[in-house]
């Protein structure tokens, strides 16, 4: 009885904003499996919610940790995390099966670092699960950056059928499986992000908490002026470190 009502009163307190952490104040039970999904997430769309749902339904994992990336060294530009990490809180913070740690204080930066280190605290290398795009997989880049985040294994998606596409056996040394999400939606980010550039908030295939989250915040996505060199070389600089600290 005491067990269910804490269970009631930590669903409630996580629905009105109380940290998430809450959640994870004991390790999982052995076997859970836990995927963490990193992105930009800039906003997140309906091909993002596909893939969690996907994810879910599969029955590979327990849970998933959406997670955007605070190290975005290719892409300067991006909204800062802090918007990004609150629309994807307003989007799940009462699923069941989907966690925003990121909204939790406790997390610094480099918050994707951290909360890999947590997640294989709480859940052990074993039930750790990465998730990865296969367009993703196929850019030397990522597969680099496909280090930062230490797991048993890893979860390519793709929206084409799996006898269609190359497959790989690893990703940086891990395992790697592949799951296919077929694609309902098929949007494209960049063209997503012109519409909310000119304010446009009509048919855009996102969900309509995120849509108030924009809304509330008019310039969020507006053009910016270019940035200076002493702005590039500070931003620049600060991703590097959380390279560096993510891979400690």
């Amino acid at each position: 009885m005491m067990n269910r009502l804490l269970s009631m009163i930590i669903f409630a307190g996580f629905s009105q904003g109380v940290s998430a952490l809450s959640l994870l104040s004991t390790p999982f039970p052995p076997g859970t499996r836990v995927a963490i999904y990193i992105g930009t997430f800039s906003p997140l769309h309906h091909r993002h919610e596909e893939i969690v749902e996907g994810l879910l339904a599969s029955g590979g994992v327990d849970y998933v940790v959406v997670v955007a990336n605070d190290v975005n060294l290719h892409k300067p530009d991006a909204v800062p995390a802090e918007h990004r990490i609150e629309m994807l809180w307003r989007r799940y913070r009462s699923h069941p099966k989907v966690l925003v740690l990121q909204r939790a204080s406790e997390f610094a930066f480099p918050r994707v670092g951290n909360i890999t280190r947590f997640l294989r605290e709480r859940v052990g290398a074993a039930g750790l699960v990465g998730v990865m795009g296969l367009d993703s997989v196929e850019s030397a880049r990522n597969r680099l950056a496909a280090r930062l985040v230490p797991r048993a294994e890893w979860l390519i998606t793709s929206a084409r059928p799996l006898s269609e596409i190359r497959r790989y056996n690893s990703v940086a040394g891990v395992p790697a499986h592949y799951l296919e999400v077929p694609a309902v939606s098929d949007p494209r980010s960049t063209e997503i992000r012109k519409k909310l550039a000119n304010r446009d908030l009509t048919g855009l295939p996102i969900d309509d908490s995120i849509l108030g989250y924009i809304a509330e915040h008019p310039d969020l996505y507006a053009a910016r002026p270019p940035s200076t060199p002493a702005q590039r070389a500070r931003f620049c600089g600060r991703q590097l470190l959380g390279l560096l600290k993510s891979f400690r």
